[in-house]
């Protein structure tokens, strides 16, 4: 009986068909003296490498089935990379716009508070520079009242003055009336009020039948000199000292 021992690695997927028997190994198969039996431990041996070259060939396409497997997926993989590569980097670009246009908004709500706070405060000193004039306004309202009120005060005591002056006028002016008309009676002397700063009227002159003008300057005579031109004009006389008469 021929008996056949093989040595082989069942785990090493790598080796080519029927790589692990080596039937030059003297260990490898023990030979029966018998033809019959030989032929027979080949027909065996081919049975074998049969069997094992189909288990070899069910392993590879495994194999290959798992690694073009693996392979689709990592080419899913790369793919599904780049697609969400590519749409990081859309997300990306639509982030810095956006950040750009963000930037560019605050700059210029930045622009427009820096110009707001500075209107403002252009404001709060107008508003204060007219509160101080105001106030001022206010402090000579007060001071114009109260110069109001003196003059009110003055004028009421000028207006009593005034009244006390009238009643006066009323008592004296009639008296006066009188004693120049009894003047003019005794001395026929009419006085001219209108001339200014001169002594002037007319004298009844009985001597001479008629009516007599005169006009003193009281600055160029004395009180004693126009009363004796008076007297000689009453008299008829006539007087080198008077100043004008007809």
């Amino acid at each position: 009986m021929a008996v056949l021992e093989l040595k082989s690695n069942r785990s090493t997927v790598h080796k080519r068909k029927g790589e692990h028997l080596n039937f030059n190994d003297s260990r490898a198969v023990i030979v029966a003296p018998s033809m019959g039996r030989w032929e027979a431990c080949q027909s065996k041996l081919a049975a074998l490498r049969e069997s094992l070259s189909a288990e070899s060939n069910d392993a590879e396409d495994d194999l290959i089935a798992y690694l073009t497997d693996l392979k689709s997926r990592n080419t899913q993989a790369e793919n599904k990379i780049k697609q969400t590569e590519k749409e990081a980097l859309e997300i990306q670009a639509r982030l810095d716009s956006q950040t750009s246009e963000a930037l560019a908004a605050c700059h210029e709500e930045s622009e427009f508070l820096f110009h707001l706070q500075s209107e403002l405060s252009q404001r709060k000193a107008d508003r204060d520079t007219l509160a101080q004039e105001l106030q001022e306004y206010d402090d000579e309202i007060y001071s114009v009242r109260d110069e109001i009120a003196g003059y009110k005060q003055e004028i009421s005591l000028q207006l009593e003055d005034a009244e006390s002056l009238e009643g006066m006028r009323k008592i004296q002016v009639p008296r006066m009336q009188q004693q120049i008309s009894l003047y003019a009676m005794c001395t026929g002397i009419k006085w001219d009020f209108a001339q200014e700063r001169r002594l002037a009227g007319t004298a009844d002159v009985p001597s001479q039948q008629g009516l007599r003008q005169f006009s003193i300057d009281p600055e160029e005579h004395s009180s004693f000199e126009i009363a004796n031109q008076l007297w000689d004009m009453m008299e008829g006389k006539e007087s080198s000292k008077e100043t004008h008469s007809e």
